[in-house]
C-alpha cells in the first residue's frame, strides 16, 4: 500500500499550479507599434503574478518595466524637436531595458526558490550520513545540477528524506568527519559522567559473584544427583552452569544494574523440588546472600536475591542431558530437544543475547548505542515492559537493527538515525534483524501494536504489554528524539536536552495515585511484583474511561504512611479526568488481583490527585536516574575553522550568513545600471518587494515550522493547500490551519466509512468501531482543539491533548482490523480506508508538533 504521507503530498502538488490567467490589455499609443510588439511578447513573462492572485503588484510591475505606456505620461520619449530618424533608437533602448529588467527579476526569483527548495533541507545529518557511513553509497542522479549530489538514508519501507548537498561543502569530508568524532566523544563522555559505565572494580566484583554462583550450582547439582541415587560415575560427571543475559550479558549494564543469570541444569534437576527448595536453602545458608524470595507464579519462574549487595534474578532451565558444559552453545538444536515450555521461555533471553552478539557487526558501537538509548528511555519514562513500554530486549533489537544497516557509522550518526528510523517506522510492521528469516505472519493480538521479532526464532516476538496510550507515548518520544538529533552537527548542539527528565507535573493536570502497602518489606516485594504483573488490565480500564493514560514507571514512597509502601502516579487526560469513577476502577482491579491470592498479602488504594500533590522527585532535574542533573557536553570547532576562505591546512566551514549576504550582493549586481528616472527606479524596487516579500515571509514561516515536524513534506503540502496560508504571520495560525486540515480529512474518512458500511456487511463490526473512533475525533477532539486555538480563552494545551487524542483514535480504528480476514472487494475497501486513516493519523502528529512549538516546551 502506498505511503499515505506521500499520497497526500501528491494531492498538494497542484497547489502552485496556475488555475487561471487573465490577458493584459494594451492601452499604448499607436505611434510605437514596434515597441508594443516587443513589449507584448515580454508581457507574457509577467503574466504569472496574476495567476497567483497578485494582480495589483503585477500591474505596477508591468508599468514599471515599460510594458503599458498609457500608465504614465513622462516616460522615455524624444523631444518633439528631435529628428524622427532617431525614434528607432528609442524603441531599441526601450526593448533592451525591458529585457534586462525582466531577466534580472526572473533570475532573482529563481535563485530564491532554489534557496528555499535546496538549502532548507541541506542539514548536517544528510551530509554526515554520506560522509560518516561509507555503507551508504546509494546516490541517485542529480536533478539540480552537475555540482549537487543527492543522498538518502536507505531505511525501508520509506525513503527517509533526500536533498541536495551544497556544492560549497562538497570538499569538507575531513572536517565533517572530525565533527562527527567530536560529537561521538562528547556523547561517550556524557554517559561516563552520568555513571552509565561501570568502573573496573565493579566489573571484577560482578565476575567474582558469577564465579561463586557457578561453584554453588555445581555443588547443588551433585547433591541432587546423589539424592536421586544415580551411579557414582554420573554423579561425578553431573554439572550445571550459569549463563548471563540481559543488560549484563550484552555489556550495557551500569553500576546499579542487577544481574540476569540463568541456571541451566541437567534432566534430573526439577524446578519445583530441587531449584526452589534445595538450591534456595543452599543460597539462604550463605552469609553473602540476602533478601532471597521465590516467584513461582510468574511466566518465567525465578528467584530474586542479593549476592554481596548485587541484585540477581535467577530463573531455571532444564536440558535433557546428564551434564551441562560450562560454555554450552544454547543455540545448538541438540540441547533444545524435548524441553518443556517453562525452560524454553527461560532460555529465550540467553538465546536472544547470543544471536544479537553474532549479528551485530561492531559490538562496541552497539553497546554504546544501546546504553545511550536505554538511558534516554528511562529519563523520558518510556522504559519498562510491565508498564506497557519497551523493555531491555526490545531496545536491544532496535539498536542492533540500526547497527546492522549502518555498519560503518559513528556513534553520533547511529544515534540520530535510530530516532529518525523509528519515528517514521510504519507500525505494526515488525522489526527483525538481517540474517534471520522474515516473519511469516504479523501477530494480530492487540498486544503487538509494535511487534519486534526475537532474533533467535522467526515465529517468536518479544513479549509486549503496549496499549494505545503507551504506543502514542513511545512514538511521540521517538519524534522528539528525531527533532533534537537531526541537526547534531550544528555548532550549538548539545546532548543534554535529549536526556531531560519527562516533566509529568507540567504535562498532566491530574494523576491516578496507586498506593500499595503491606505489613513488612518481604510481603511488600511479593505484593508489588504481583500487582505490577497485572498493570496492563488496569491501564486498559483507565483508557476505556479516560481515553489516555500515561503510566509512569517510577516508584515512590509515601513517608506519611507508617506501613511499608510503594506509590505510582499515572498521568490522566485533563479534559476528561472529572468523569472518571476511581472507586469502580479500584473494585474491578482488586477482584483481578484476588484471583491469584486467597487472601491478598497487601493493600491497594487508588485515588485521583492534582499535579500540585505530586512528590518533589517527579519534577526534580535529576529525575529518572543518573548521578545528578544532566550536563552540557558538546564541542565545536574554533573560529579559525569556520572562516569563509580555505586555508592551506584544508577546507574550512563557511559561514552561512556571510554566504547569504554574498549571494544577495551578487543578485543585486545582476541588475544593469540604466538611466531611468528616480521615481521609476523606486517603483521598480517597490514592485519587486511587493512580489517577493510576501512569498519570502510565508515560505520562511511554513518551511521553518514544518522542518521541525516529523513529516515535513506532508506539512508543507497541506499548509500550502489550505486557504489563508499565504496570510499566516504566526505559528498559531498555521496550527489552526493544520487542525482544520485534520478536520477535513476526518470528515472525508467518516463519509467513506459510512458509505462502505451500507455496501459491505462483512466489515460491519469493524467499521462500526471506526465510526465510533471518528465520531470522537470530530465531535470531541477537533472541536476542543479549534476552541482552544481561536476562542476567547486560548489555551494551546487543550489543542495539544485534542490532537493527541485524534491520533490515538485513528490508531484505534486501524487496530480494529487486526485479525479480520478480508478477500476480494473487501480488501480494496479495507486498504482505501486504512490509507485515509493513516493520513488522518499523520496529520494529527504534524499538528501536534506545531502546537507544541507554540507552547515552547517541546520536551
Amino acid at each position: 500500500m502506498r505511503s499515505p504521507a506521500a499520497g497526500f503530498a501528491e494531492e498538494g502538488q497542484d497547489y502552485d499550479t496556475p488555475s487561471s490567467s487573465s490577458s493584459s490589455s494594451s492601452r499604448g499609443s499607436s505611434s510605437s507599434s514596434s515597441s508594443y510588439t516587443a513589449n507584448w511578447w515580454w508581457g507574457y513573462l509577467f503574466r504569472w503574478p496574476e495567476m497567483i492572485d497578485l494582480s495589483v503588484p503585477a500591474r505596477v510591475f508591468r508599468w514599471a518595466a515599460g510594458i503599458d505606456l498609457s500608465y504614465f505620461t513622462t516616460g522615455w520619449s524624444w523631444p518633439s524637436s528631435a529628428s524622427t530618424s532617431f525614434r528607432w533608437l528609442d524603441n531599441l533602448m526601450w526593448t533592451l531595458v525591458t529585457v534586462l529588467e525582466s531577466v534580472s527579476i526572473v533570475a532573482m526569483i529563481c535563485c530564491f526558490f532554489l534557496f528555499c527548495g535546496c538549502t532548507f533541507c541541506d542539514h548536517p545529518l544528510r551530509r554526515a550520513a554520506v560522509v560518516g557511513d561509507k555503507g551508504l553509497q546509494n546516490h541517485p542522479p542529480s536533478t539540480c545540477n552537475s555540482g549537487l549530489q543527492l543522498a538518502y538514508l536507505d531505511n525501508p519501507p520509506f525513503i527517509l528524506g533526500f536533498c541536495p548537498v551544497n556544492p560549497v561543502l562538497a570538499g569538507l569530508d575531513d572536517v565533517l568527519i572530525k565533527m562527527e568524532v567530536q560529537r561521538s566523544m562528547s556523547l561517550l563522555q556524557f554517559m561516563a559522567d552520568e555513571g552509565l559505565v561501570p568502573s573496573p572494580e565493579e566489573e571484577i566484583k560482578r565476575r567474582n559473584v558469577i564465579a561463586k554462583l557457578k561453584q554453588i550450582v555445581n555443588q547443588w547439582v551433585k547433591r541432587v544427583a546423589y539424592q536421586c541415587q544415580l551411579p557414582k560415575n554420573r554423579i561425578r560427571a553431573a554439572s550445571a552452569t550459569i549463563l548471563t543475559f540481559g543488560s549484563y550479558g550484552l555489556g550495557v549494564h551500569n553500576a546499579g544494574s542487577d544481574i540476569d543469570a540463568l541456571c541451566v541444569g541437567p534432566y534430573f534437576a526439577t524446578l519445583a523440588d530441587d531449584f526452589f527448595v534445595v538450591l534456595r536453602n543452599m543460597l539462604a545458608s550463605r552469609p553473602e546472600v540476602t533478601e532471597i524470595h521465590c516467584i513461582k507464579d510468574a511466566k518465567v519462574p525465578l528467584m530474586k536475591f542479593k549476592f554481596d549487595g548485587l541484585a540477581i534474578d535467577l530463573p531455571f532451565a532444564q536440558l535433557k542431558v546428564i551434564s551441562v558444559p560450562e560454555n554450552v552453545d544454547i543455540l545448538n538444536p541438540f540441547f533444545l530437544r524435548n524441553i518443556d515450555d517453562t525452560s524454553w521461555k527461560s532460555l529465550s533471553g540467553v538465546r536472544a543475547n547470543k544471536s544479537i552478539h553474532q549479528l551485530v557487526p561492531n559490538i562496541e558501537l552497539f553497546q554504546s548505542l544501546l546504553r545511550c538509548v536505554k538511558f534516554w528511555a528511562k529519563r523520558r519514562g518510556v522504559y519498562g515492559n510491565l508498564h506497557g513500554f519497551f523493555g531491555g530486549v526490545h531496545f536491544a533489537v532496535l539498536a542492533a537493527f540500526i547497527c546492522q544497516r549502518h555498519p560503518n557509522a559513528s556513534l553520533s550518526v547511529l544515534s540520530s538515525i535510530f530516532f529518525k528510523t523509528f519515528a517514521f517506522w510504519p507500525w505494526p510492521r515488525p522489526v527483525f534483524l538481517h540474517g534471520r528469516m522474515i516473519p511469516p505472519t504479523i501477530p494480530s493480538d492487540s498486544r503487538f501494536l509494535m511487534p519486534i521479532q526475537l532474533p533467535c526464532s522467526p515465529n517468536e516476538y518479544c513479549h509486549s504489554n503496549i496499549t494505545r496510550s503507551t504506543f502514542f507515548r513511545i512514538r511521540t518520544e521517538f519524534l522528539r528524539g528525531h527533532t533534537l538529533t537531526k541537526d547534531f552537527l550544528r555548532p550549538e548542539f548539545g546532548w543534554s536536552p535529549l536526556f531531560e527528565p519527562f516533566p509529568y507535573g507540567k504535562k498532566y493536570a491530574q494523576f491516578v495515585k496507586i498506593c500499595l502497602s503491606a505489613s513488612d518489606q518481604d510481603e511488600l516485594r511479593g505484593w508489588v511484583g504481583w500487582v505490577k504483573s497485572r498493570f496492563r488490565s488496569l491501564l486498559i480500564k483507565l483508557e476505556e474511561l479516560q481515553g489516555f493514560c500515561d503510566p509512569s514507571p517510577f516508584e515512590y514512597v509515601d513517608v506519611d504512611m507508617a506501613a511499608p509502601n510503594v506509590v505510582f502516579y499515572w498521568g490522566l487526560q485533563p479534559s476528561r479526568s472529572d468523569i472518571i469513577d476511581i472507586d469502580v476502577v479500584e473494585e474491578d482491579f482488586m477482584k483481578n488481583m484476588s484471583n491469584g491470592y486467597r487472601v491478598p498479602p497487601g493493600r491497594m488504594k487508588l485515588s485521583v490527585v492534582k499535579a500540585s500533590q505530586l512528590p518533589k522527585g517527579m519534577t526534580a532535574p535529576n529525575h529518572g536516574g543518573g548521578k545528578g542533573g544532566t550536563k552540557a557536553h558538546w564541542r565545536v570547532l574554533d573560529s579559525s575553522q569556520r572562516k569563509t576562505h580555505s586555508s592551506p591546512e584544508g577546507p574550512q566551514i563557511s559561514n552561512p550568513n556571510e554566504e547569504e549576504e554574498k549571494g544577495k550582493r551578487k543578485a543585486q549586481k545582476r541588475f544593469p545600471s540604466t538611466k531611468m528616472s528616480g521615481s521609476r527606479a523606486i517603483l521598480v524596487a517597490l514592485s519587486v518587494i511587493c512580489l517577493v516579500l510576501p512569498m519570502l515571509c510565508n515560505c520562511d514561516l511554513i518551511s521553518e515550522t514544518c522542518s521541525e515536524t516529523p513529516n515535513e513534506r506532508l506539512c508543507v503540502a497541506t499548509l500550502r493547500k489550505q486557504n489563508g496560508s499565504k496570510d499566516a504571520k504566526q505559528v498559531a495560525e498555521l496550527a489552526l490551519l493544520m487542525v482544520e486540515a485534520v478536520q477535513v480529512k476526518a470528515n472525508e474518512t467518516l463519509s467513506y466509512i459510512r458509505g462502505v458500511q451500507k455496501s459491505d456487511l462483512k466489515l460491519a463490526n469493524t467499521l462500526m468501531m471506526c465510526n465510533e473512533n471518528y465520531n470522537v475525533i470530530l465531535k470531541v477532539d477537533i472541536p476542543k482543539a479549534l476552541a482552544s486555538l481561536k476562542g476567547k480563552n486560548k489555551d494551546p494545551r487543550f489543542a495539544e491533548h485534542g490532537m493527541a487524542d485524534a491520533g490515538t483514535e485513528a490508531q484505534g480504528c486501524e487496530s480494529s482490523f487486526d485479525g479480520v480476514k478480508v478477500d476480494g472487494a473487501n480488501t480494496k475497501s479495507r486498504d482505501d480506508l486504512l490509507g485515509l486513516n493513516n493520513v488522518v493519523f499523520e496529520l494529527s502528529v504534524v499538528a501536534l508538533s506545531i502546537i507544541r512549538k507554540i507552547l515552547h516546551r517541546f520536551d
